[in-house]
């Protein structure tokens, strides 16, 4: 009996082990699904060397498809805006919470607040044979949909900034993915203790068959739970 006891409670302490491993990388997968739906917000000035008379790229492409699909009835004319020289805007770009992510393409994606109020989408190009002047007869206006990065005073100085944020950023959520990873272990271990004494004070009591469905129910759901885990590392790996 004691032979058949020791077995069961080897198998129930490695059953527990397992489960305090598989809750860290719960925790961890979790905790990354959890940063790669985030993201930060970067702010800042910004001012032009010179005037630039400048159209949202998305306002540019429906004017265009509205040419493309039908007469023109006023409904396509673009609006440009003019960027005044030295004049200081604030800039707002999102900062990006994952591997692998491309400057420039976020650099396309940020807004600049009008005196107005109204957000401008504005696209910084670091690759000028990306972006060309266009005129617009019914305006008589010529006007850029990609402002080029040259025309932005200490352009070098924001890329910078930018990037420092982004890092800054990275640090914090991976700070937050290590406190939440820390927690659930911790939880694992605790419940992974109570359950043990719990398993102890059964032999204590001698109720040898529930102390063993104990151990078997333990098995299972330590099993279905590794399925469980293993099939997060395939589907979404974490990544930082």
């Amino acid at each position: 009996m004691r032979e058949k006891g020791s077995v069961r409670k080897a198998v129930l302490i490695f059953m527990l082990v397992i489960f305090v491993i598989d809750s860290t990388i719960f925790g961890w997968l979790t905790a990354g699904k959890m940063i790669l739906k985030s993201a930060g917000v970067f702010k800042t000035e910004i001012s032009f060397t010179e005037d630039i008379t400048y159209v949202d790229p998305v306002e540019y492409v429906d004017a265009e498809i509205i040419k493309y699909l039908g007469p023109e009835d006023g409904s396509a004319v673009i609006e440009p805006v003019i960027l005044e020289k030295d004049k200081t805007y604030e800039l707002v770009l999102s900062i990006p919470s994952f591997d692998g992510w491309d400057r420039s393409s976020y650099l396309r994606r940020s807004t600049i607040k009008l005196d107005n109020g109204k957000e401008l989408r504005l696209d910084l190009e670091d690759d000028l044979s990306k972006w060309q002047e266009i005129y617009d007869e019914d305006l008589d206006v010529t006007y850029v949909v990609a402002v080029p990065a040259c025309k932005v005073n200490s352009y070098e100085d924001l890329l910078s900034e930018f990037d420092r944020a982004v890092n800054d950023f990275k640090a914090a959520q991976i700070r937050k993915a290590v406190i939440i990873t820390g927690i659930i272990t911790a939880c694992a271990i605790l419940l992974s203790v109570l359950l043990f004494r719990f398993y102890q004070f059964l032999l204590y009591c001698d109720k040898n068959n529930i102390a063993t469905g104990v151990t078997a129910a333990i098995t299972i759901l330590n099993v279905v739970f590794t399925m469980l885990v293993l099939l997060m590392i395939y589907v979404y790996p974490a990544s930082f």
